[in-house]
């Protein structure tokens, strides 16, 4: 299971906000704002491990269905360019 040091350093990579001042004690408001609008919001425990039932959450809520696709954004390998061709394709964002 990734760290959540490994989810929020992929998610600042691919242009996601992570706002420590948001988010409840030990946990922290990352989102992906495209063309003025919050697409994907999520929030990501601190300096932890993740638990095995929210990793599925978390990459619903960041549209990264394919689980591929995911590992790609912990091993820092998903580019700003590749997750806005993601979303695109998910009809979430509208191209460009």
């Amino acid at each position: 299971m990734p760290s959540s040091k490994q989810i929020l350093r992929g998610l600042g990579r691919i242009g996601c906000v992570i706002d420590t001042s948001r988010g409840k004690g030990s946990h922290v408001l990352a989102y992906f704002e495209h063309q003025g609008k919050k697409v994907c919001v999520t929030i990501v425990q601190k300096a932890r491990d993740i638990p095995d039932g929210t990793v599925p959450s978390i990459r619903r809520a960041i549209g990264l269905t394919d689980h591929g696709d995911f590992n790609k954004l912990v091993r820092g390998k998903l580019t700003h360019d590749d997750y806005l061709a993601i979303l695109t394709r998910q009809g979430v964002i509208k191209p460009q």
